[in-house]
């Protein structure tokens, strides 16, 4: 009986530390909180040296300035996690004025219409940059004020917003050649297809070296059409991110962080 009584004991004792252990196990052990996803736009073909779109047999592959920003971003903010969605200018601009747009885009404030602040607001500037008038070395005229394009074509990009030149495109005293990549305007008016093209100063080269032209084989004006604030542009329902994302920038910015990225880019 001494002996049966005993075993009847053991099973409870070890019933009470196994439970014990696995307490203090799961007390221990790491807690895994789902991370919040957010949209980013990329559009069908980048915009180098901000993004580049490479896409493979394997799937698409991003990099550029974007993308290095926003890995040292979720690096130090674990929380967060980006997913990629593609779609062309000029439909991003229509989900963007039905405020239905991805969470974030690379964008300039000055470049959007008044009512897309009820739906999206701007983080701290990540960079400041140009547009420009691109012609041909050789060229006759120089561009210094839009009256000197009277009578000219000009490539520009479909779905863009080009302030005061769309007046004049409409009232026909410059002839717009609208196409859908940079790429095309760039070898329309490397093949003296038009006159001009509007470009960014820091953008520009790139498609250029994309398609085999150097930046000696052009001019690019001195006047700026506009000068640009680039910015993360965030849907309003992602207050999280905004506020995280802003206080990133804000110390990138005053580590270095921000412009070693830069000068990996840009020289």
């Amino acid at each position: 009986m001494h002996r049966y009584i005993n075993s009847c004991k053991r099973p409870g004792l070890f019933k009470i530390v196994f439970a014990a252990a696995i307490s203090i196990s799961l007390l221990l052990a790491p807690t895994f909180v789902r991370a919040e996803s957010y949209l980013v736009h990329t559009g069908p073909n980048g915009y180098p040296p901000f993004l580049f779109v490479d896409e493979r047999a394997d799937g698409v592959r991003y990099s550029g300035i974007i993308v290095d920003l926003l890995d040292s971003f979720e690096s130090m903010n674990p929380e967060f996690e980006r997913r990629y969605n593609s779609m062309s200018r000029t439909r991003a601009n229509l989900q963007i004025q039905r405020g239905k747009f991805s969470d974030l885009m690379f964008f300039s404030e000055e470049f959007a219409e008044p009512s897309t602040l009820d739906s999206y607001q701007f983080t701290h500037t990540l960079f400041e940059s140009k547009d420009v008038v691109v012609t041909r070395q050789g060229d006759t005229y120089t561009y210094r004020k839009p009256e000197d394009l009277h009578g000219k074509s000009v490539a520009v990009i479909r779905g863009y917003t080009y302030w005061e030149f769309d007046e004049l495109f409409e009232e026909g005293f410059i002839s717009p050649f609208r196409v859908d990549r940079h790429v095309q305007a760039i070898g329309m008016l490397a093949k003296g297809r038009v006159d001009a093209y509007f470009g960014n100063m820091h953008v520009t080269p790139y498609y250029m070296k994309e398609i085999g032209l150097s930046t000696e084989e052009f001019n690019f004006s001195q006047v700026p059409l506009s000068e640009i604030s680039y910015a993360f542009m965030i849907h309003r329902e992602k207050k999280k991110l905004f506020d995280a994302l802003n206080t990133f920038i804000k110390n990138a910015t005053s580590d270095g962080t921000l412009q070693r990225i830069l000068d990996q880019y840009i020289k």
